[in-house]
């Protein structure tokens, strides 16, 4: 064999590894500072109001002359724009439209449709 070398482990790697093999299962403490870990954290963000659309869940938080939406992969502020069919909100080619027919859209096609807010029938 040329080329190949054969390394020799040191005893003391090896009874390393024989001992950590002989262990079923090793022992790590709770390190999570806010109670136990099996208790699932509140998503809902503060001072929005909950939407359940089709297609999904929608926060929204109004701020002055703004919307703030929230989803569960971004948060976007929306500014207002009044229009013939009551409060709207935009930035650049996404839109919010609140009220009767709550909704948001994109470029004209709408993302979540049908929202009704949570806990109101």
């Amino acid at each position: 064999m040329h080329g190949a070398r054969l390394r020799r482990v040191s005893p003391a790697v090896a009874s390393l590894c024989l001992m950590l093999a002989g262990c079923g299962s090793i022992s790590v403490p709770n390190l999570w500072p806010f109670g136990e870990s099996t208790t699932e954290l509140s998503r809902e963000p503060a001072n929005a109001t909950a939407y359940q659309c089709e297609g999904g869940r929608l926060y929204v938080r109004l701020i002055d002359d703004a919307a703030w939406v929230i989803l569960p992969d971004r948060e976007l502020r929306l500014d207002k724009e009044v229009t013939a069919s009551g409060s709207s909100y935009r930035y650049r080619d996404l839109r919010l439209t609140l009220g009767k027919e709550t909704m948001l859209e994109e470029g004209g096609k709408a993302l979540l449709s049908g929202c009704k807010v949570v806990g109101r029938s």
